[in-house]
Parts: structure tokens; sequence; C-alpha cells
């Protein structure tokens, strides 16, 4: 078999997290072209948005939460006064 051919674990995570960097390297380009490290920096500015709407999404879900929670509250109120 030939060992070129054979892909290890560690290859499948680089692959997932950027398949050009994963061909890049496995062609034996060095990581120290200019163009990958563009390219390590858009990763890097991707991922500070992808944390930014990560905090966002959970501050919408927790105001949802609240919200849903005054809801039924308001319910239970009104609904106790009509049967009072």
């Amino acid at each position: 078999m030939n060992t070129s051919q054979v892909i290890k674990a560690s290859e499948i995570s680089e692959y997932l997290f950027c398949p050009v960097a994963w061909y890049m390297h496995r062609c034996g380009h060095e990581p120290k072209h200019i163009r990958i490290e563009k390219g390590t920096e858009k990763h890097v500015k991707i991922g500070e948005k992808v944390v930014l709407l990560q905090e966002v999404e959970k501050s919408g879900r927790k105001a949802l939460y609240i919200a849903v929670g005054c809801l039924i509250i308001t319910i239970l109120l009104f609904s106790i006064r009509w049967l009072i």
C-alpha cells in the first residue's frame, strides 16, 4: 500500500477545518506561504464572528425564556382573576 494514500485521523480534523489547507499540506506546500497566512487570518476573523454570534444567540434564548415565562405568569394571573 502506498503511504501517500493513507489518511491519518489528524488529517481528517485538518480537512474538516479547512479542505484547502489540508490539500496544500498534503501536496507538500510550506505553511509559510502568503496565501496560507491570509487564510489563517480569515479563519481567525471568522472564528471571532462565530463566537460573537453564539453569544448573541445565547442572549436571545435567555430573552425568549424570560418572555415566555412572563407570558405564562400573565395568563395564569388572568385565569385566576376570571375564576374569582
